[in-house]
């Protein structure tokens, strides 16, 4: 995971601005975000948290929904913690 975020998330993030980072693509994304400001009943985190529907996803997977959209930060998340 070191050379990964050293290669790739580093170099993708330098330069980000915030705007960037949040910016929802259309209403209801998938972000990044304060807990008191999330919209999704299963998140990931504490403090700052990212979006997760638990039920939406399992739903998705049997053909029966369509995840949201997500923020560039949710996709950088995303992307970061698959080696955690």
């Amino acid at each position: 995971m070191r050379v990964i975020e050293h290669f790739t998330l580093r170099r993708a993030w330098h330069g980000l601005s915030d705007d960037e980072l949040f910016w929802e693509p259309i209403a209801g994304s998938w972000g990044v975000r304060r807990r008191a400001e999330c919209q999704t009943p299963t998140p990931f985190g504490d403090g700052w948290v990212v979006d997760f529907d638990a039920d939406l996803v399992m739903a998705a997977i049997q053909g029966n929904a369509v995840e949201p959209l997500t923020t560039i930060g949710w996709l950088m998340w995303h992307i970061g913690s698959k080696g955690s």
